[in-house]
């Protein structure tokens, strides 16, 4: 097998959400990938979380393994200034020191992984530090003030620290640990994510969007961050993200309206995370938001009930329907400049060949060439069980049931 570094860095209320993210890194693992994970604590992270960790993990245990790493007391005194943010963002600065690996993949603990790691793990790095991907709030709207005190000579650079492949070999031969402890006392605005991007300036490869598709730019247009990644880039990203950062004060487990949430909860709810922290809440709260779905290639999405479902510029649609609400779905979509690929039903008995402008094709001419596609089911919600049910066979990747509460007079 194939063994692979993978570090967390976590506290006592983020025990939950750093299991899901490993759990989403172990389900989408190939065959032959095993992951060594690192999880960085300090003396107040209790045994009982440790356990918690190992045993929910105890199913995996052939595929991995986990080791506590303690990153001792130099951060106790650490200047936060990003109220959502905790002092474990710190402890990634001492990986080169708390591990003997080549290299590791670092990851945040409110991250969901969709695909296997192998690709990331094996990104050519030549003697950079690190490779992660382009912030865009900070390249394209930081201000002057913001870029000297962060040391830096220009923010084209700047990345996200919350996903980083790190080449720990260079940064130990280089000292590169003391030198981000150097960088503590000056209390930059941005924490650690400064002192990364100040010691490791020139010394970063960049990656694609789809290794962190961090939330807070769902709500951008293409053009806003054309000047940082190529329009082709988004648009795989959004559509078919390796990884998704919930870089945001909005957490999917403390919000379910969080932007892409639902492959968080996805991910929860095939674990005994579920039983063992959200069980007593699902008949009050989520069976009112949430299909009951299986686990399976296909993805049953949050039904969505606001004015547009989330990543409106992003998504490649496909609608399932053919009748009036389906309609006025496809005149909404069209007020954001949004035109579904086709229209999908069961049977063409009855419906119209062309709906709104666009081919309407019945299910059994549906090739595999859509299986990456999302799927909006645009029909009242009473026939949408029958139509899951039509539709798991095809294994599209993401559906999304489009609830009656939808409002459509928001036109």
């Amino acid at each position: 097998m194939r063994h692979i570094p993978v570090a967390y860095a976590t506290e006592e209320d983020y025990v939950v959400c750093t299991i899901v993210s490993m759990l989403s890194v172990l389900e989408t693992a190939d065959s032959d990938t095993y992951y060594d994970f690192y999880i960085l604590v300090d003396k107040d992270f209790t045994e009982e979380s440790k356990g918690k960790i190992l045993e929910i993990l105890e199913a995996y245990k052939s595929r991995c393994s986990i080791m506590f790493k303690m990153v001792g007391q130099i951060f106790d005194n650490v200047c936060l200034r990003i109220d959502f943010i905790k002092k474990p963002t710190y402890f990634r600065l001492l990986l080169p020191r708390l591990l003997q690996e080549e290299r590791c993949i670092y990851l945040d603990s409110d991250t969901v992984i969709c695909t296997d790691l192998q690709k990331l793990f094996d990104m050519e790095m030549g003697e950079t530090y690190l490779a992660g991907v382009k912030a865009p709030g900070y390249i394209l709207h930081s201000s002057e003030t913001s870029r000297k005190q962060a040391l830096l000579p220009n923010m084209q650079q700047y990345i996200n620290a919350g996903v980083l492949l790190m080449n720990l070999d260079q940064m130990r031969k280089d000292c590169v640990v003391e030198k981000f402890l150097r960088l503590i006392p000056l209390k930059m605005e941005s924490q650690d994510q400064d002192i990364i991007n100040s010691v490791c300036y020139d010394k970063i490869t960049f990656l694609p969007f789809e290794f962190n598709v961090m939330i807070k730019y769902a709500a951008w247009k293409m053009e806003d961050y054309a000047e940082v990644f190529q329009a082709e880039e988004l648009k795989k990203a959004w559509n078919d993200p390796s990884i998704i950062h919930y870089a945001d004060r909005t957490k999917p487990w403390k919000n379910l309206n969080c932007i892409m949430g639902d492959f968080w909860w996805s991910t929860c709810r095939r674990s005994p995370i579920w039983n063992r922290f959200f069980k007593n809440e699902s008949e009050s709260l989520f069976f009112e938001t949430l299909y009951s779905a299986t686990c399976g290639i296909n993805r049953i999405t949050t039904k969505r009930t606001g004015a547009l479902f989330d990543l409106k510029f992003k998504k490649e649609l496909i609608i399932f329907g053919a009748g009036d609400r389906a309609n006025s779905f496809i005149q909404y979509l069209k007020n954001y400049g949004m035109t579904p690929e086709y229209i999908m039903v069961s049977n063409k008995e009855g419906n119209p060949q062309v709906l709104a402008g666009i081919k309407v094709k019945e299910l059994s001419d549906i090739g595999d060439s859509n299986m990456t596609k999302t799927v909006v089911i645009a029909t009242l919600e009473k026939y949408h069980v029958e139509i899951l049910l039509l539709l798991k066979k095809f294994k599209f990747k993401e559906i999304i049931p489009l609830s009656d509460k939808w409002n459509l007079t928001k036109l």
